[in-house]
């Protein structure tokens, strides 16, 4: 039960699942939903606990269903945003994985504090996770856990403002996967992440318009290998970088394919920035039920997640919501008092968000 829900949520929840192209083809639609997840999570805990009564608990099979199970369940609980819970539930089962000497569920509790570090924008923490996740991957013999944990490395130098060496480290991490290609091996949807994390470096030094070309491709090449995992992020992106260089239409032609991709499972969180221009945009079109609908999901991310570019962005659109809203330039240049007051009673200030937990 327990491997079927760590292949579950790998293949449903994380954003680049470490599947090779054959694989990620063959699962080409979600499973499920996200209440059944935390019942099926819930029913594992159940078995745990019914096991540890009979005396099960005793025994090395038992304890290495148990801390597999707490490294899970921690990070789904860190997809969503529980941090706490989360947090203690991984480092609980890297401990017990250290302990034992599992290097395979040290491996994945890495892994789980990388995605953390990730969503959270934190440079340091990912630094150092990721260099454990090279060395497991190495003891492994993981030559794709490694090329992930390099991109990882890249990472966590983009967000320390570290531009040059992450851009190395970025391009060895493509390079790495792309050699496994040749051996049949493709992990098309792992190059696309290096390359969309290089198309950021780009964007936060401020040569947006090379960034809109490395997202649009990572769009293509998405569509064109069949591969729905990152389209919301790759078209979220492209659609901030267009609207950052007064291309609106090809903003809206991006978060059509943003929204198309999310609103197709509750299983796909979507991404704040897309759902913050989803709300400027319909508030232009005078879709103001829609408007505040989309900006109330992007702060609910904001809140939860705490990703710091999402905040920034989010706080940068809002202004410009809020221009055109107090001077009456939306929907034929009507003032929308009920708008605007809707939107300053249900929206928090991104800003409260920043802080550190």
């Amino acid at each position: 039960m327990i491997r079927r829900l760590k292949y579950h949520i790998k293949l449903n929840y994380e954003l680049f699942p470490l599947l090779d192209d054959h694989i990620l083809k063959a699962c080409a639609t979600s499973l499920d939903n996200r209440s059944s997840t935390a019942d099926d999570l819930e029913a594992a805990r159940e078995l745990l606990r019914a096991l540890r009564k009979e005396k099960e608990g005793a025994t090395p099979r038992f304890a290495a269903l148990e801390r597999a199970y707490f490294a899970l369940r921690g990070g789904y609980y860190l997809w969503w945003g529980d941090y706490d819970q989360g947090k203690a539930l991984v480092e609980e089962g890297l401990a017990r994985a250290a302990e034992t000497g599992d290097v395979a569920l040290q491996a994945d509790c890495l892994q789980h504090l990388c995605y953390y570090a990730i969503q959270r924008e934190d440079g340091e923490l990912l630094c150092s996770a990721a260099s454990r996740l090279s060395e497991a991957a190495e003891r492994c013999g993981d030559a794709s856990l490694g090329a992930m944990a390099r991109r990882f490395s890249g990472m966590s130098l983009l967000f320390l403002g570290k531009f040059e060496e992450a851009e190395r480290l970025l391009q060895e991490s493509v390079a790495q996967f792309r050699r496994m290609e040749y051996l049949d091996s493709p992990y098309t949807l792992q190059v696309l992440a290096g390359n969309c994390y290089l198309g950021e470096i780009r964007y936060r030094t401020g040569r947006v318009r090379e960034a809109l070309s490395v997202f649009c491709r990572c769009v293509v090449e998405c569509e064109e290998h069949g591969l729905y995992r990152g389209l919301c992020l790759f078209c979220s992106n492209a659609a901030l970088a267009a609207f950052d260089l007064g291309e609106d239409e090809t903003a809206k032609e991006y978060l059509r394919k943003a929204r198309h991709y999310f609103e197709g499972s509750e299983l796909r969180r979507a991404n704040a920035v897309g759902l913050a221009l989803l709300a400027l945009f319909a508030l232009r079109e005078g879709k103001d039920d829609e408007a505040i609908s989309f900006w109330e999901s992007a702060e609910n991310l904001c809140v939860s997640l705490r990703k710091k570019s999402w905040v920034a962005a989010c706080c940068r659109i809002r202004d410009v919501l809020e221009r055109e809203l107090e001077a009456g330039h939306l929907s034929g240049q009507r003032k929308n008092t009920t708008t605007l007051n809707a939107f300053s009673a249900n929206c928090r200030t991104f800003k409260e968000v920043c802080g550190d937990d």
